[in-house]
């Protein structure tokens, strides 16, 4: 099933609401009026685009972190798994030419999600300070496996020739 344009600007609208409100109610209003940056009038900065997407993702990222520490599942692995699922975006881009950015968002969460899974059947069994030097010891490795096997990530440089198709 190939999604038309429309439909797909339609979702990001969506989940970009459903970030704002998660945000605006889970971590206080300050977080929220961070995220309402893009619409305030600097649509047509670049930079300024640029910079509030930014702001987006380790807004997202740190919620992340805060709901799971709430549980009492102290993990250090949270970067790794935001990692996973960047160099899927890149990697899909610079390797397959896949430039739709909403349809890599979807398999970045799914292949950090499958990733987190295999590594948290693992990692799970655990609590306390093993858990947490567990999670940080799966962190380093997952980044020292992307530095070392720069045939197929780019090493400590990162995955060149990345071109992303415009989400607007």
């Amino acid at each position: 099933m190939v999604l038309d344009y429309e439909t797909l600007k339609l979702i990001w609208w969506v989940l970009v609401g459903v970030l704002l409100i998660g945000f605006a109610v889970t971590d206080g209003f300050d977080m929220g009026v961070g995220a309402l940056l893009p619409f305030l009038g600097i649509a047509s900065d670049r930079y300024l685009m640029f910079l509030a997407n930014v702001m987006l993702m380790f807004m997202a990222l740190a919620l992340s972190w805060d709901v799971v520490a709430r549980t009492g599942q102290l993990s250090l692995a949270h970067g790794a798994f935001f990692g996973i699922g960047a160099y899927t975006v890149g990697l899909g881009c610079a390797r397959l030419g896949w430039t739709e950015p909403i349809s890599g968002l979807f398999a970045a969460a799914i292949v950090a999600g499958l990733v987190g899974l295999i590594s948290g059947w693992f990692l799970l069994r655990y609590r306390g300070l093993t858990l947490l030097m567990l999670t940080l010891a799966t962190a380093i490795m997952l980044q020292e496996t992307g530095n070392l096997r720069s045939d197929i990530s780019g090493g400590y440089d990162g995955v060149p020739g990345l071109r992303l198709d415009s989400v607007l």
